[in-house]
Parts: structure tokens; sequence; C-alpha cells
């Protein structure tokens, strides 16, 4: 799992958001000019991506999501039992 920020001004907002919510173990990665964005379909903000080891898009979430709940594993395993 890896986060990506979009946001104009990420180099001053997303490091204090990682410290302040303890996000030590979870790759963060600057994207001002959105070229991630360009690669991938987006319809709101936040968007989750569900990606297989070819690189292709499997699932998606848009919006905010809860992930330490037994609905989000659920969607997760349902992913990764597919052929």
């Amino acid at each position: 799992m890896v986060a990506v920020s979009m946001d104009q001004d990420a180099q001053r907002t997303v490091p204090p958001f990682i410290a302040r919510n303890h996000l030590v173990h979870l790759p963060v990665y600057l994207d001002p000019n959105q070229d991630f964005a360009a690669a991938f379909p987006h319809y709101g903000i936040p968007m989750t991506y569900l990606i297989d080891s070819a690189g292709d898009i499997i699932g998606f979430v848009e919006g905010t999501v809860q992930w330490d709940t037994f609905q989000a594993q659920r969607f997760i395993d349902y992913f990764l039992a597919a052929p």
C-alpha cells in the first residue's frame, strides 16, 4: 500500500499529517503535477485502487474508507481471491 498526494502544497501539508497520524510504515508519494492522476481514472478524491502484479486496476473505491473494518477486509479478500 502506498499513498499519493496530488495537493499543490503537499510538501507543506503531508509531512505533518503523516506525523500526526503515526503513519511510519506507509510510503507516501507527492504528485503536485498530477502525473499519477493522468494514468489512473478518478471520479473523486480520495480514491483507492487495488492494483494487481501486472499493474492493472482490479478494483477501486471512491471516497473515504475505514480500512480497519470487517467490510474493508472482505472487499480486499474478494479481489485477492479473483483469478
